[in-house]
């Protein structure tokens, strides 16, 4: 019995798709580079290098392979880029994403 139970505890670890998670904040990033409404949340990478940002349980897709998976609209949750906005009429402008996609690359690795 106690053999069976520590294969299932084995093969559930190695079913698990997510790699990686690290608790990222606004402060961290500062003011000007946080794309959030919310201070705080999860960054996380798949096994197939999706990244997602998770919070309240729920995971946004940061780059295109997470699009694939997680369905939760990013706008949310996504500020927008008043700036931009400000010159730039013919469109709504959100904040770059960039520096969390470039901590998430590191967090596939």
């Amino acid at each position: 019995m106690k053999k069976l139970l520590i294969i299932l505890v084995l093969a559930s670890l190695v079913s698990c798709e997510n790699i990686g998670g690290k608790k990222i904040t606004k402060q961290e990033l500062g003011d000007s580079l946080w794309p959030f409404s919310v201070d705080e949340g999860i960054l996380g990478c798949d096994n197939d290098g999706a990244i997602y940002f998770e919070y309240d349980d729920k995971k946004y897709p940061i780059n295109n392979k997470a699009k694939a998976i997680y369905t939760n609209d990013i706008n949310e949750i996504w500020l927008l880029d008043d700036e931009l906005n400000k010159t730039e009429k013919a469109q709504i402008w959100r904040k770059s994403l960039s520096k969390v996609l470039e901590f998430g690359k590191k967090e596939c690795k």
